[in-house]
């Protein structure tokens, strides 16, 4: 079980990593404390030096913003607008097709304003919709809407006892790689979820496929590079769930795809067979390659 504890260790940032030094021409920084690296024993690709959960919660927050027009751009993010929305509705409709939520209780951890929830509840399915969140007012959505709610963050929800072996289905979409400890978010949803109780992740597809995107639009400069702190490919996603004892059940084609979408089911051992890895020095070329690429995306937007 020793690799397993090298691999935890990975996504809390301890281990051994090596800084990506070219992508700094992309990030704009130059200290290795504003480095993205990637894990020498599983490829993983992260921020190592980053705030905590509650820290990096609270600069999301400012994104969802109240009493202002729903717009997407760099200072206001929404989950209403269409394409943000319509990778959702891929999320839920994907589930359905895996499980059903006649009966079930439901739960979206960073849930944001409930986009998902709201849709969940349409399908007037479910026994009970819950919902976690560190704003107030994205809880605030959610109460006028009738869905319950917890305002924090996942870890804290872990503590609450009666949660514990509660829940069906446990969504959690594009969360892992905007939080400051994405082993404890995954250990969080292996405590709320009952045993073979369905885990449904969606992460955006970046890493080790195909470029979809410039790594300028990608990786954009800002002042806290740990704002977006992992970089999944499907192996390091899938090693996560793993080590948290999850058993994978599907996994969508994201090859082809801007979204990777994986369902697991709640087991009660941790099936070391399953565990892949990505090499270092192949993801060190990855991004070589996407930034040599990216200069074709700059010229087609002139065109």
């Amino acid at each position: 079980m020793k690799i397993i504890t090298k691999i935890k260790e990975e996504y809390l940032g301890l281990g051994n990593h090596y800084p990506i030094k070219i992508l700094r021409k992309v990030t704009g920084f130059s200290s290795s404390k504003n480095d993205i690296y990637v894990s020498k024993i599983t490829g993983l690709v992260s921020v190592i030096f980053r705030r905590n959960s509650k820290e990096i919660a609270n600069s999301w927050n400012k994104k969802f913003q109240k009493k202002k027009k729903k717009i997407f751009n760099t200072k206001l993010y929404t989950a209403t607008v269409p394409f943000v929305k319509s990778r959702l509705m891929n999320v839920l409709y994907t589930a359905t097709n895996y499980t059903n939520f006649k009966k079930k209780k439901i739960i979206d951890l960073g849930c944001g304003e409930g986009v998902l929830l709201i849709e969940v509840q349409k399908l007037n399915q479910a026994k009970k919709i819950f919902g976690v969140d560190p704003s107030y007012n994205n809880c605030q959505i959610l109460k006028s809407k009738k869905i319950s709610s917890f305002c924090g963050t996942a870890e804290d929800f872990a503590k609450i006892k009666k949660y514990h072996n509660y829940f069906d289905v446990c969504f959690i979409t594009w969360t892992l790689c905007n939080s400051s400890n994405c082993y404890d978010i995954i250990k969080t949803a292996n405590k709320i979820l009952k045993q073979n109780g369905i885990l449904v992740v969606a992460e955006s597809s970046r890493i080790l496929t195909p470029f979809k995107k410039s790594i300028y639009d990608y990786i954009t400069k800002r002042k806290k590079i740990d704002l977006h702190p992992f970089h999944f490919s499907k192996n390091t996603l899938s090693n996560l769930l793993v080590i948290n004892k999850f058993k994978i059940m599907f996994t969508n084609e994201y090859i082809n795809n801007n979204e990777i979408i994986i369902i697991a089911k709640k087991i009660n051992k941790i099936e070391i067979n399953k565990i892949k890895i990505d090499s270092y020095k192949v993801v060190k070329k990855f991004f070589k390659n996407w930034i040599l690429i990216s200069k074709y995306y700059s010229k087609l937007k002139k065109i």
